[in-house]
């Protein structure tokens, strides 16, 4: 793409977010929820290895969506939904943590390569302490959001993950898109903790 990544930052991690209360065990428990999922057949799978029936939305008719029951429920980081004022038109988030988002601080290539290296080095440490600043950030404030819930009169849930990994195993294990995936490397990234 002709970037240089300057450094990677934290947009948060996903939960399930559903217009109804519901006892939230495992995969099984979502079957048949009309959960939104931005567009793209790698969303979609993982809407799959959640057990929810993946429904391909814009972020812009999600409010609406939930609020008439054209959808179930959505799944994003705490702090989008707070933003997005989810928590209007929904009654319960189920802690899944199913997806940890990273976005990238990055610059043109070509702009990049004009830079001097001192410049580079004042980009680079600007790009780094930005991350390290929004890391915790949105961290306290994804912990801020999901502690106020109860006063907003939702349900916060934390099933035991274990189902969801198993079922997001057979889900991308069975999968057309994993067949390329390094399966060495896979594990290796698995067994971190």
């Amino acid at each position: 793409m002709d970037l240089v990544i300057l450094a990677p930052t934290y947009l948060g991690t996903r939960q399930v977010n559903l217009r109804a209360v519901r006892d939230v065990k495992g995969p099984q428990d979502l079957a048949g929820v009309k959960m939104r999922m931005p567009g793209g057949p790698d969303w979609l799978l993982l809407g799959q290895s959640l057990g929810v029936t993946p429904t391909p939305m814009g972020m812009p008719e999600v409010y609406l969506a939930l609020q008439t029951g054209a959808i179930d429920g959505q799944e994003n980081p705490p702090t989008i939904f707070n933003a997005a004022k989810f928590y209007e038109v929904t009654k319960q988030m189920v802690i899944t943590s199913h997806l940890v988002q990273p976005v990238f601080y990055a610059i043109a290539k070509p702009y990049w390569d004009k830079l001097s290296a001192g410049q580079k080095s004042k980009v680079q440490a600007a790009a780094t302490q930005a991350a390290k600043w929004n890391d915790e950030q949105r961290l306290a404030d994804e912990k801020t959001v999901i502690d106020g819930l109860a006063a907003k009169a939702l349900t916060v849930t934390r099933p035991d993950l274990g189902p969801f990994r198993a079922n997001a195993d057979k889900v991308y294990a069975a999968a057309e898109a994993a067949k390329a995936w390094d399966r060495k490397m896979m594990d290796e990234v698995m067994a971190l903790k």
